[in-house]
């Protein structure tokens, strides 16, 4: 659970989407805080090799970096030395037994690491859709002007590609992401059903398909 009294601003939340780095970084003008990265470790009681990758926009600085993921000793790895690529790497190893490991989140077929907040809480990945999508409605809820003024495709300015992808990603991944946990719950199986066609529209006969039983 977060500290008592956390606060999580949208932007924050935004930025840690993998799905819209490029299109945050791209609209704001500034690095997002969830960074592409490969990560390396032959076992669990081993230490762990942690490398960034650029975005579309570069870098961010290494102590930058550092500062954000924990990580000491960051090292600039460039294109001739490391998968060929225009911008250079950072790459940094965690000894075996540290406490605390950088969030990682795949998505789009690659692996992104999700720094944690500012207080110091890592968010589960399934939350952080949760509080995106709850931050955006309640922007929808009690600022109707504005909400509608971000989702006008002729307007919105910088937000507003922004929020209409992390709207799609929520729609798209948060149903997926809640069966994984669900099904990953000690002492519980849990079944989900399609519903026949002849059901649908029809609350009581089609909640009958969507069970979950005790193991």
């Amino acid at each position: 659970m977060p500290p008592e009294g956390s606060v999580f601003r949208v932007g924050e939340l935004l930025s840690r989407l993998p799905s819209v780095l490029e299109l945050y970084e791209r609209s704001f003008d500034e690095f997002a805080a969830v960074r592409e990265a490969s990560v390396f470790s032959l076992r669990s009681d081993a230490s762990t090799d942690i490398s960034f990758f650029p975005s579309a926009r570069g870098q961010p600085p290494d102590a930058e970096l550092s500062f954000a993921f924990s990580l000491e000793g960051l090292e600039a790895r460039h294109r001739r030395e490391h998968f060929g690529l225009d911008q250079p790497t950072y790459w940094a190893r965690i000894p075996a037994g540290t406490a605390s490991m950088p969030k990682v989140v795949n998505a789009r077929n690659s692996i992104f690491l999700v720094p944690p907040f500012e207080n110091g809480y890592t968010m589960p990945f399934a939350a952080m859709l949760f509080a995106t999508s709850y931050a955006l409605g309640m922007l929808g809820r009690y600022f109707p002007t504005t909400w509608l003024w971000v989702l006008a495709r002729a307007g919105g300015g910088a937000p507003a590609p922004v929020v209409r992808a992390a709207t799609e990603v929520v729609r798209e991944q948060y149903p997926q992401r809640i069966v994984t946990v669900m099904r990953s719950l000690p002492d519980r199986r849990f079944e989900i059903c399609a519903v026949p066609r002849e059901t649908r529209g029809t609350p009581r006969q089609a909640g009958m398909n969507h069970r979950h039983t005790m193991a």
